[in-house]
């Protein structure tokens, strides 16, 4: 152990002196904390740091003496002149980019800039209709695909950067369906007795001065303020209702007056039979 610890030392201080010089360091042989394989032990009071060739390289720390890297790249998965060679980084634990309390296996304080073809965020089992691959979220070149409900608590845009209500779709729209809820009245009330209609001449005047239904928004403020589809479906219901009872009083009229006409029509006869 005392050779060894010298001829350490004095490699160490070789290199503080030769540039870009390999030195072999020895390492005892009698297995360390992992099981067999050369090691290195570091102590500190009661603390321990080792490095041990087992299987690779493992370095054992604690949560005092935690391994730290200063003023350098780490580069993992490269060989020669920057090449990557494709291995992998596996850590067990959290890891804390911006933050020295890691709250998940991948904590990020800052932004993130990613660079590839696709990223996927798996959760549970979704599989993707065209690739056949399973995954939660998929950001690709071909778009976004989630599983699940997704939650936005502020307004969201489709083709505009300025969204001005929760959903803001600057283009057309294709839907197999299309169900809206709202808190306006539905207009049955139209067939209750106590319900008072304009009268068609009311109609007539107000078409003639206004060019447009009565309650109807006008093409002017449809074109300035859009067209809200609840409120208008069922105003146009309304008018369809009003309509029918319009319908329905002059279907009745109209059996009257035939009612009226065929009996004059046989009192003419009864006149001409006794003329003749």
């Amino acid at each position: 152990m005392i050779r060894n610890f010298y001829t350490l030392l004095a490699v160490m201080l070789l290199s503080t002196f030769t540039a870009y010089t390999q030195v072999n360091i020895p390492m005892v042989s009698n297995g360390g904390p992992a099981g067999a394989g050369s090691w290195i032990l570091f102590q500190s009071g009661n603390q321990n740091t080792s490095i041990q060739e087992n299987f690779g390289i493992n370095i054992y720390g604690d949560a005092g003496r935690p391994v730290r890297i200063r003023n350098t790249n780490l580069m993992v998965g490269y060989g020669p002149n920057n090449a990557p060679i494709g291995n992998n980084l596996f850590v067990s634990g959290k890891i804390g980019l911006g933050t020295l309390t890691p709250e998940a296996k991948l904590h990020i304080d800052g932004n993130i800039y990613a660079l590839g073809s696709e990223s996927r965020f798996s959760y549970q089992s979704f599989v993707d209709p065209h690739s056949g691959a399973a995954y939660g979220i998929k950001v690709g070149g071909a778009g976004i695909a989630v599983r699940g409900k997704s939650v936005f608590l502020d307004n969201v845009g489709i083709g505009t950067t300025n969204p001005q209500a929760k959903l803001t779709v600057e283009g057309n729209i294709l839907a197999k369906e299309i169900k809206v809820k709202t808190d306006i009245s539905v207009p049955d009330y139209v067939f209750e007795p106590d319900y008072k209609m304009r009268s068609l001449a009311e109609i007539e005047n107000y078409v003639k001065e206004h060019k447009h239904l009565p309650e109807v928004p006008s093409a002017k403020e449809i074109g300035e303020e859009g067209l809200d589809l609840a409120a208008m479906n069922l105003l146009l219901l309304k008018k369809v209702e009003e309509l029918t009872i319009i319908l329905i009083e002059k279907e009745k009229e109209s059996n009257c007056m035939n009612t009226k006409l065929e009996k004059l029509t046989s009192e003419v006869k009864k006149l001409q039979d006794k003329i003749h």
